[in-house]
């Protein structure tokens, strides 16, 4: 009986034991809610040039860009660069849209999509997704002496 009680405690033991780690292998850190918004993207851009002589240009151009995860070295290569980077926006808020050759925007975004307004003395971008497969924004402002450029940009997920 002594013998019987013994192995019926030992097993026990040995299964809550063996039970607590399981549950910690099981444990997932939870998904980065950015992530859904996240890929490759045709971006339609139209560009809108002011001159000085008060003349307006407009050119269309497709581009396929990507939308990724943000990186502090992003920062130097985008149009935001050229006025100052918001300090209380957390990095892993932050997206980085690449929707030019030599055009990105990094701004933070929120669960449902919408992008952080961003307002410099010239400078503006804001917009928003529609869904994880559709993004509208719109960044102006950019130039000066002279002519300054407007981009309003639609981008669709590549399927």
């Amino acid at each position: 009986m002594k013998t019987t009680t013994t192995v019926n405690l030992l097993s026990i033991f040995f299964f809550i034991i063996f039970s607590g780690c399981e549950e910690d292998s099981k444990q997932v850190e939870p998904e980065d809610f950015r992530s859904k918004y996240l890929g490759t993207f045709i971006f339609d851009v139209i560009v809108e040039t002011h001159h000085a002589d008060f003349q307006t240009e407009y050119d269309t151009v497709v581009y396929e860009g990507e939308i990724r995860f943000y990186h502090k070295s992003d920062s130097y290569e985008n149009f935001s660069s050229w006025h100052p980077e918001p300090t209380d926006e957390p990095e892993d808020e932050r997206i980085t849209i690449q929707f030019l050759d030599f055009a990105s925007i990094t701004p933070s975004i929120d669960s449902v999509g919408t992008l952080t307004i961003r307002l410099g003395d010239s400078y503006s971008h804001q917009g928003s997704f529609s869904g994880t497969d559709y993004v509208d924004f719109s960044v102006r402002g950019i130039g000066g002496r002279g002519q300054w450029k407007n981009y309003f940009i639609t981008g669709t997920r590549k399927q």
